[in-house]
C-alpha cells in the first residue's frame, strides 16, 4: 500500500500563509517585530518561514 505524504502541501500552505501575512497583514500594524528590532536578524514570521523551508515539518519545532 502507497503512503501519501501531505508534508509538502502542508509546507507550501504554511510558507504561502506566512507571505501573505508578511505582505498583506504585517505592515499595516503599525509597529515592527520588537524581537527583530531588539536583536537584529529576523523576525519571528521569517524565521519560522525559513525554518519551514529547511527542515522536515516535525523537526521544525525543535531548535
Amino acid at each position: 500500500m502507497d503512503i501519501i505524504s501531505f508534508e509538502p502541501l502542508a509546507k507550501t500552505m504554511a510558507i504561502d500563509s506566512i507571505t501573505a501575512y508578511q505582505k498583506y497583514i504585517s505592515p499595516s500594524k503599525g509597529f515592527s517585530c520588537s524581537h527583530r528590532l531588539l536583536h537584529g536578524g529576523d523576525s519571528y514570521s521569517n524565521y519560522v518561514k525559513t525554518l519551514l523551508s529547511e527542515q522536515k515539518l516535525h523537526q521544525a519545532n525543535h531548535p
